[in-house]
């Protein structure tokens, strides 16, 4: 019975010694030892009028944080016109409009790529607001 316990304590030790650097190279798949992680790709949105290039995985925290800014920022907004009304004062500030993040293009591996891609999009976008000015998206957010 102590013999069987001191080999299960052994093999647990050994077991530990020589899979523990394999499966702490990989955290987030701990069963694929010496899987190796998928190189970063990029993606161009569209925040408003403007374009940019972000890593595909920070897709959730962009929207995320307009989302909030947009939520501020109407905050701000119904306080100062509920102060103004409480006044009788005229108000005069414009509501902010919500942003919407579309997604426009991804699959990029390499940001310089997207980047151009980016620019050749915001270039036609400014060339249509100048020709047509009432067809371009409202506003864009500053993180």
């Amino acid at each position: 019975m102590r013999s069987r316990m001191v080999s299960t304590l052994a093999a647990a030790a050994l077991i530990g010694i020589f899979a523990g650097p394999t499966l702490a190279a990989n955290p987030r798949h701990p069963g694929k030892a010496g899987a190796t992680p998928k190189a970063e790709t990029f993606m161009i949105v569209q925040v408003g009028d403007e374009f940019r290039v972000i890593p595909k995985s920070s897709l959730t925290e962009l929207q995320r944080s307009v989302k909030d800014t947009y939520q501020q920022e109407s905050k701000s907004y119904q306080e100062a016109k509920k102060e103004a009304t409480k006044k009788k004062e005229k108000f005069d500030q414009v509501k902010p409009v919500k942003p919407v993040v579309k997604s426009i293009k991804a699959g990029f591996k390499d940001e310089q790529q997207a980047s151009q891609e980016a620019a050749k999009l915001q270039e036609k976008l400014d060339l249509q607001k100048k020709t047509h000015p009432s067809t371009t998206p409202a506003k864009t957010h500053q993180p």
